[in-house]
């Protein structure tokens, strides 16, 4: 991001390196939903309105919205002011939005074909074109004239993954990854659990340590991300097993990423399996921690602690960011509602959203509940925006 950003203010002044900057990128991947608006909006700087067209259809085809596309002022005026580019980005979303109706009608079972074809293609594409909606649809088909296909799929999905990145020499996409382990969740069936965890130590080994296996592959910092989705389809999946790897998880990352999402999802996750409220409560006690209260919180709210009522609603009397404020809302009305043990569909954690912080910080979208919920109160739209996959974002206290 940093190399287009400086890229793009260096061909402004010097034209005639558009073309070798351009093949650079493409070389790189850096053109995708995020970026890829970027530099149409570079182009359209320079005049060069071919080369706007050809880089806001792959910006689309990656992800991107007509909104993200207008996040440029300079592309935003040269819609109003072109009406060739006007039909062009109409065309496009249109076309984007007859994709998501297609995907509307996915229970169907005419469509399981197509929707396990379009799964498997998934598989293939690139870190700038990292769609995953048919990879989640597979496991929506849970009738047993499906079931063979769809475990097959994804037993092997995440071997897949790493044959496809390795022969085309290039890195594992973590965008796909964490899809299968949400699919494997949602398909709910515990002997999925050996394979999950098997994946959670494999992208989170050290390749400093003794007993590390190199296989050509980079575990990358996106790449160990995903280990807090693997652990929450885990806990959905109420596992069972030995929980060192999530312990070795923690003692590595907790304390140069303190609060921040994935790690707080892995503790999420062993603080469920070991029905833990507890442990949360304690953290959420401990001063020193200002980031990740709202996972904690969570976790009372999932176990229906409801013992803690008091200590929550002391906290939202307190000075917290506004995002913190709706996740204690959403906590306190639930622990005065709910009997029981709360059914794995129903947790709390589901309206903290999907998107991997890439995805967010790529396409511009967030489908995190809480933070729509706070850029409404306090109409704010910036809430929650994600520009960088590894963004602390603000302290819950």
């Amino acid at each position: 991001q940093y190399f287009a950003s400086m890229a793009m203010k260096c061909i402004e002044k010097h034209p005639e390196l558009a073309d070798d900057f351009e093949a650079k990128l493409l070389d790189n991947d850096y053109i995708d939903a995020g970026y890829g608006w970027n530099i149409a909006a570079t182009f359209c700087l320079m005049n060069l309105p071919d080369k706007v067209m050809q880089h806001v259809s792959k910006t689309i085809e990656a992800g991107a919205t007509r909104e993200n596309i207008f996040k440029s002022t300079a592309l935003s005026k040269h819609y109003e002011a072109n009406t060739e580019f006007k039909e062009f980005i109409d065309k496009l979303e249109s076309k984007r939005l007859e994709s998501i109706a297609i995907f509307d009608k996915k229970l169907d079972p005419n469509n399981f074909e197509e929707i396990m074809a379009g799964a498997k293609a998934e598989l293939t594409r690139e870190s700038y074109n990292s769609r995953a909606n048919r990879i989640i649809d597979t496991a929506k088909f849970t009738g047993k004239e499906y079931q063979a296909q769809v475990e097959e799929f994804l037993t092997t999905g995440f071997r897949t993954l790493k044959s496809i990145a390795l022969k085309k020499d290039r890195l594992i996409n973590d965008d796909l990854f964490d899809a299968l382990a949400r699919a494997i969740a949602l398909w709910g069936n515990p002997a999925f659990s050996d394979l999950l965890i098997n994946e959670f130590s494999y992208i989170t080994a050290d390749e400093y340590d003794d007993d590390f296996i190199d296989d050509g592959l980079s575990r990358h910092h996106e790449l160990h991300i995903v280990a807090g989705t693997i652990a929450l389809a885990l806990a959905e999946l109420d596992y069972k097993g030995d929980l060192t790897l999530f312990d070795s998880f923690l003692k590595s990352y907790e304390w140069r990423y303190p609060g921040q999402d994935f790690v707080m999802k892995v503790r999420y996750a062993k603080w469920m399996i070991e029905k833990d409220a507890a442990g949360a409560v304690e953290f959420i006690s401990n001063s020193e921690n200002k980031k990740g209260l709202a996972f904690a919180v969570c976790v009372i709210a999932d176990l229906n602690s409801k013992e803690t009522l008091p200590l929550l609603q002391e906290l939202l009397s307190s000075k917290i960011n506004p995002v913190f404020t709706e996740v204690l809302k959403e906590a306190i009305s639930r622990l005065n509602s709910q009997n029981g043990l709360v059914p794995a569909k129903d947790r709390m954690i589901h309206l903290f959203g999907t998107m991997t912080p890439s995805h967010k910080a790529l396409a511009g979208e967030n489908d995190n509940v809480f933070e729509e919920r706070a850029a409404l109160a306090t109409d704010n739209a910036e809430t929650g925006t994600v520009y960088e996959a590894d963004d602390s974002g603000e302290d819950d206290r």
